[in-house]
């Protein structure tokens, strides 16, 4: 939302955002073939590693149309995410990186494009997460000192019976402990993650809906533990204090921030790169 919100108010760009999240089976080739002969793209930007996305690189590339990815080169484990962001960065002209691992990582997995001398642009930009860490606390949580967040989004690679393991190792950790426990992210089994924290009374977790990232923030901010398994913990959650506790196999293998790069900064880097991209493209450079 950050790199977004700062494109919409540049008027070197016009931005068209469409939100395919959940709908990966509406998609279809002929529907983004048409879409793209309608409003033709200079450029098309894939976020992150969403199924939802996998088609739409696939569409574009077929249609000589140059894609963008931010957040390339992760790992993380647990979660169709590492394939599909993988799938996405076979078919982009430009990588955009959160530091010097995930370049050093995409440089191998992209070496046959390398032979062919069609290596696409590789760019550290940093984490756009830190373009946008304004925070509201909740001061009826936030008076009570040493409670913990969790937030757990159900691995995608896992049945039901891991996930609940996984769950009865959050609830050993936090014990007894006050607790506010977030709705996880709406991927398959969700659901099962908040009947199954609910089916007993828990009073000392309180669970919340979704909120938005101000007030989640703010949670973050003043608590003594962060415990799960989301991404945030290696991303914003760096910015804050509390210990950070990873649990099961969704994220496993997620690197921190470098040194360096855990900054505000990444939208800026990530805009002037496409701008600079484009102007060279539509100048015939290579």
């Amino acid at each position: 939302m950050p790199l977004l919100d700062m494109m919409r108010k540049d008027p070197r760009f016009e931005v068209l955002s469409y939100n395919f999240t959940g709908k990966s089976k509406n998609i279809t080739q002929d529907l983004l073939k048409e879409h793209f002969a309608a409003v033709k793209p200079d450029l098309v930007l894939c976020g992150f590693d969403r199924p939802e996305m996998v088609p739409v690189a696939y569409a574009a590339y077929h249609a000589g149309i140059p894609v963008a990815q931010i957040f390339a080169g992760d790992i993380a484990g647990g979660a169709w995410d590492d394939a599909d962001r993988f799938a996405i960065s076979q078919y982009a002209s430009m990588l955009f990186v959160s530091g010097k691992a995930q370049k050093r990582r995409l440089e191998k997995a992209l070496s046959w494009r390398k032979e062919m001398n069609d290596m696409p642009e590789i760019i550290i930009s940093g984490a756009t997460h830190f373009d946008d860490m304004s925070m509201s606390p909740p001061m009826a949580v936030c008076a009570v000192e040493g409670y913990n967040v969790v937030l757990y989004n159900p691995p995608s690679l896992l049945d039901p019976e891991g996930i609940r393991k996984e769950l009865d190792e959050i609830l050993k950790l936090i014990g007894d402990e006050r607790t506010v426990w977030f709705e996880p992210n709406g991927d398959p089994f969700s659901d099962l993650v908040m009947d199954y924290i609910g089916s007993k009374e828990r009073p000392n977790i309180f669970l919340r809906k979704n909120a938005d990232r101000s007030k989640f923030l703010g949670y973050l901010m003043y608590c003594k533990k962060f415990i799960g398994n989301s991404s945030a913990m290696f991303y914003e959650g760096q910015a804050f204090r509390a210990e950070k506790v990873q649990v099961g196999v969704r994220n496993a293998y997620r690197e921190p921030i470098e040194a360096g790069y855990a900054r505000a900064g990444a939208s800026k880097n990530i805009s002037e790169g496409l701008y600079n991209y484009l102007e060279r493209k539509n100048a015939g450079v290579d």
